[in-house]
């Protein structure tokens, strides 16, 4: 059984300023084609496997359920809730993420 995906709104943000940065910052538009194909993949990926990933390595975000999964030198923050995996977040891997994800108690 494939779960429902949903890319939340501060992840397509997220997304979006990094292949713009990857494009017309850094001049690679290939780089920032290459992360829009790999995100896409691994989407798929845990559409269908979604519990495959590791939880967070940061233990707050592990306690309220978020999985991780790297691209490049970023980490893609997921949830996974009932028959849904979330797409929360997207980050450079170098960033101290953790301050920057809402953590809701209810998870």
């Amino acid at each position: 059984m494939a779960y429902k995906l949903e890319i939340l709104e501060s992840a397509r943000r997220d997304e979006e300023d990094i292949v713009r940065y990857l494009a017309r910052d850094a001049g690679s538009t290939a780089a920032a084609l290459k992360f829009m194909d790999e995100l896409d993949a691994r989407a798929h990926s845990i559409q269908l496997f979604p519990f495959s990933r590791p939880l967070c390595p940061d233990a707050s975000l592990a306690e309220a359920g978020y999985r991780s999964f790297a691209i490049m030198s970023y980490v893609v923050l997921y949830l996974v809730k009932e028959d849904t995996v979330y797409i929360a977040r997207i980050f450079h891997q170098r960033r101290d993420y953790a301050g920057y994800v809402y953590v809701d108690g209810s998870n």
